[in-house]
């Protein structure tokens, strides 16, 4: 019998564009990120396999901002774009790994499963924009446009499914100190 806490991050992805880039209108900055944090045990009931078990706390947390125009004149405006951005999170939301090896000699295989996990995220949305409409880029101090600015933030909910996670693997011991391991993991 073994007993072990741990703290796994999972690949979590992110990107950052420039605000006045073309893609703009779909996104500016995008992450998402998640950490489970708990302790695990491992039983080894007859010799060659193991069961464990992972209880798991869970911290996921999303950020996104977006541009959008007012623009009345179809073209395009940079100056007048207004932001929206989005920062949500849950955390201390249990999850569990359940899981099962088998080792023969120098080879071992190995299973694991994580079960889907729903999440509500909360946090808050803001929009800011200072425009002016009929604003002339070509000639602003000529046309200075009629001010208007747009500033809110609300409290929001973010329903968030996870898949199922299933992996499999395999492993084989080089030498006493160096082992070797190819995984596949499923959503």
């Amino acid at each position: 019998f073994k007993l072990a806490g741990g703290l796994v991050t999972p690949l979590s992805g992110g990107y950052k564009f420039d605000k006045n880039g073309p893609q703009r209108y779909a996104v500016i900055d995008s992450e998402v990120g998640e950490v489970y944090y708990g302790l695990g045990a491992a039983y080894e009931p007859v010799k060659g396999l193991s069961l464990g078990l992972d209880a798991l706390l869970t911290y996921v947390y999303t950020r996104f901002q977006q541009a959008y125009t007012l623009a009345l004149d179809a073209k395009d405006h940079p100056e007048n774009d207004g932001f929206f951005d989005m920062k949500a999170d849950a955390i201390n939301r249990p999850s569990l790994i359940a899981g099962l090896r088998y080792s023969r000699g120098p080879i071992h295989t190995g299973f694991a499963y994580q079960p889907p996990l729903s999440l509500n995220l909360k946090g808050d949305v803001a929009v800011d924009q200072d425009i002016r409409f009929g604003l002339d880029p070509e000639n602003p101090e000529e046309s200075p446009g009629i001010p208007v600015q747009i500033h809110d933030s609300k409290g929001i909910t973010v329903p968030l499914k996870l898949p199922a996670q299933y992996r499999v693997g395999v492993g084989y011991d080089l030498t006493h100190h160096l082992y070797a391991e190819a995984g596949f993991t499923y959503t």
